[in-house]
């Protein structure tokens, strides 16, 4: 097998690959699939890896202490110079709550666990994630575990003298399907472990093994080049977040990748347009733009309060990432990579950095973020985060009631309000309005789960607890005579598409019931109306009122934190979303409801209490009205829904609507 000889056109295939992530980070909508460079990036370390491996192996020379040295000297310097900066700039300028995630994530950047950090917390897609400087490193972290059990593997194949294309072969076809599997059953796992991006580093491995021959027919081999870079480039606008991914959609820029890697340098593409010195100059520098370029749109972000930067902070975030980006290549890649700085010097500086980031990080985690450096408005703003239903968590499920009651003690429950957490966000309105004056109420309510009969959320992870959750609300209702009205509520949007705004549209899912035949947006439509029409119909059936409560606007960003930092960095701008971005989704989902009800059916919409015109509002007068992206605090319940809510001409909104 050949030792790894150096192509121009591998540095040209990273410069395709990083530019691409960074213009779609800096929120070019016109390409929605940028992100997919990264995977390109995974096959090209599984080729150049193994190549280095694979060729020292044969040749009996191969050291794990001196590949994980040529590793750390690779990987770790500029990363533990970006980290280093990121924390210490972070600590200063993040609110107390991000300081101390930033602080956290640097902890497990450097012990190469990002990925499992990252993955327990929010979506990639999401609009919070852009407020997370080191969640780039959860690719550096596949990597890095990558290394740790593939150079055992090759060691073992040759050990036991298999077929070692036949067993990379097989394997990789496995780790797809494997891949595939996971990214539907478990999108969010799939999308931040080694075992759902195995296949695309196994793919380059496949390479360097010769699973794929090279081509010797000149016009075939040039083909399959121009074939592969077709595939990469129409990758970045063809695929979307909403996507199944990684799965069939990330084979299209990977085999796009391989296409190019297996012409081995000679077509026309290689030699004439990748192997050009400025993009080759910029695939060089790859791995330092890839490092600073999000935390430094990251920072932009939170100076600005805004997942949304004008063009002038784009610009600037691209000239400071190019700026950097020359520097750390220039004055810290380059240098640790020579062997003539010395390995005492090189742990010395390494060991100062590591040490850097585990004191800075343990003060920042030990001192909550240091909330104290807040103003008073800018604290008030976070604050408002735990501006919770004091009765959510003791009303969750359907466990015993003890404490969940409310309204007059002395009389029987004669309402309740049932659906998922944004129904127990409603909760306070309804139980101050004048719809249910001196009565007493209770709540059920489960994560995703409204009171929709019949029907099933297709993949759902809390698909099973929440048709047990329904099933036991059924029989409650059914048996308790005392429960004359029933107030539904819900995150209708969500339940309408199957998408989330603060999951940036990633991770859709349908429903469906026992008319569906194929998922799709229309009949997920359909299984929402049919659903909300069964639970209505049931319920008038057991002779309850049915009452229900209309959508809220969703931000689609914290509203609290947001408001903190304009507080914190002295703007004072409204937290308000225009409504084409805001209100259109529950506007709409307003409409099929009410198409799907029969007359005697009370709605009561309530987004008019946010919107208006073209915007949709998310705090009065400096007050957060969500405490989070999506959910009613509790202020803005009893202040703005509840007044709407006891409107004496809502009982005729309905008709009017």
């Amino acid at each position: 097998m050949a030792g790894l000889k150096y192509r121009a056109d591998i540095d040209g295939l990273r410069a395709l690959a990083v530019i691409p992530v960074i213009i779609y980070h800096a929120g070019a909508a016109w390409l929605p699939g940028g992100f997919v460079g990264v995977d390109v990036f995974f096959v090209i370390s599984g080729f150049l890896i193994s190549k280095i491996i694979l060729g020292e192996v044969e040749r009996n020379s191969f050291s794990f202490i001196d590949f994980y040295k040529r590793r750390v000297n690779r990987i770790v310097p500029a990363l533990l110079f970006m980290i280093v900066v990121v924390l210490l700039v972070f600590s200063v300028s993040g609110l107390p709550d991000q300081s101390v995630s930033v602080a956290k994530s640097a902890i497990a950047a450097i012990f190469s666990v990002s990925n499992f950090y990252f993955w327990g917390g929010s979506g990639y897609f999401s609009p919070s994630s852009d407020f997370m400087p080191l969640l780039h490193t959860w690719s550096l972290a596949v990597e890095e575990q990558f290394y740790l059990f593939f150079p055992v593997l090759v060691i073992i194949l040759f050990r036991l003298k298999l077929n070692i294309r036949m067993v990379i072969a097989v394997g990789a076809i496995v780790m797809f399907v494997f891949g595939w599997w996971l990214s539907i059953k478990s999108p969010m796992f799939a999308y931040y472990m080694l075992p759902a991006r195995a296949w695309e580093l196994a793919l380059g491995v496949a390479l360097a093994v010769g699973v794929v021959p090279k081509s010797k027919n000149i016009i075939l081999n040039e083909t399959l080049t121009v074939l592969g870079t077709i595939l990469i480039v129409l990758s970045f606008f063809y695929v979307r977040s909403d996507m199944v991914f990684p799965g069939v959609a990330a084979l299209i820029p990977c085999a796009g990748a391989a296409l190019i890697i297996n012409s081995g340098g000679d077509s026309f593409v290689s030699k004439r347009l990748l192997s050009c010195k400025p993009i080759v100059y910029v695939g060089l520098i790859s791995y330092s733009l890839y490092l600073w370029h999000w935390p430094i749109l990251t920072f932009l972000r939170v100076v600005n309060a805004s997942v949304h930067l004008d063009r002038s902070m784009i610009a600037l975030g691209m000239i400071v990432t190019l700026v950097f980006s020359i520097i750390s290549w220039r004055y810290i890649e380059v240098p640790f990579r020579r062997k003539d700085l010395g390995d005492l010097k090189k742990i010395v500086l390494l060991g100062g950095g590591v040490a850097v980031v585990g004191i800075v990080s343990f003060l920042v985690i030990l001192g909550s973020g240091f909330p104290s450096r807040l103003g008073p408005h800018a604290l008030k703003a976070v604050l408002a985060a735990k501006d919770i239903d004091p009765l959510r968590d003791e009303c969750f499920g359907t466990k015993e009631r003890g404490g969940c009651t409310f309204g007059d003690q002395s009389l029987a429950v004669s309402y309740i309000v049932v659906g998922d957490s944004h129904a127990a966000a409603l909760r306070p309105a309804i139980s101050a309005s004048s719809l249910v004056e001196g009565e007493r109420g209770t709540l059920y309510w489960m994560k995703a789960c409204p009171l929709l009969d019949g029907s099933r959320r297709v993949d759902h992870s809390s698909q099973k607890e929440c048709g047990s959750f329904k099933e036991n609300v059924w029989k409650i209702i059914e048996g308790d005579r005392s429960i004359e009205t029933v107030f539904l509520g819900g995150r209708w949007p969500y339940q309408v598409t199957g998408t989330l705004p603060e999951s940036g549209g990633s991770l859709m899912t349908f429903m469906e019931d026992d008319i569906t035949e194929t998922h799709s947006k229309k009949e997920n439509e359909l299984v929402f109306m049919r659903s909300l029409r069964r639970t209505v119909d049931r319920l008038a059936g057991m002779g309850k009122k049915v009452v229900i409560i209309g959508s809220v606007p969703e931000a689609g960003f914290n509203v609290p934190e947001s408001i903190a930092m304009a507080r914190y960095f002295g703007r004072h701008d409204k937290a308000r979303v225009r409504f084409k971005v805001s209100g259109d989704r529950a506007s709409y989902s307003d409409k099929l409801i009410m198409n799907s009800l029969p007359k005697t059916t009370r709605f009561y919409p309530v987004l008019g209490a946010f919107c208006y015109e073209e915007w949709c509002e998310f705090e009065k007068n400096g007050t957060p009205l969500f405490y989070d992206s999506n959910h009613l605090s509790y202020f803005g319940a009893l202040n703005f829904i509840a007044p709407v809510l006891s409107l004496e001409n809502q009982k005729m909104l309905f008709e009017l609507h």
